[in-house]
């Protein structure tokens, strides 16, 4: 089974350097513009919690993990 590598600090995650991988499966990276990216598209109000919380941006960072390693799973 891969592993799932998260580099999330507790707190200044989403204000490290635009670029910044910030959790890893195999060969699936997640970086932190991505991950701003995501949260802009949430609504406002269900955004808030996650970007503030840190368990919470870790748990959400390894479902979009997850998500992307069935997708390259799937199309393999």
């Amino acid at each position: 089974m891969k592993r799932i590598i998260l580099l999330l600090a507790a707190a200044g995650t989403l204000h490290a350097a635009p670029g910044e991988t910030l959790g890893k499966i195999g060969d699936i990276e997640i970086k932190t513009d991505e991950i701003r990216e995501a949260l802009a598209g949430l609504e406002s109000s269900s955004n808030a919690p996650v970007s503030k919380d840190p368990a919470a941006l870790a748990q959400y960072v390894r479902a979009l993990l997850i998500q992307r390693l069935v997708l390259q799973e799937a199309l393999a």
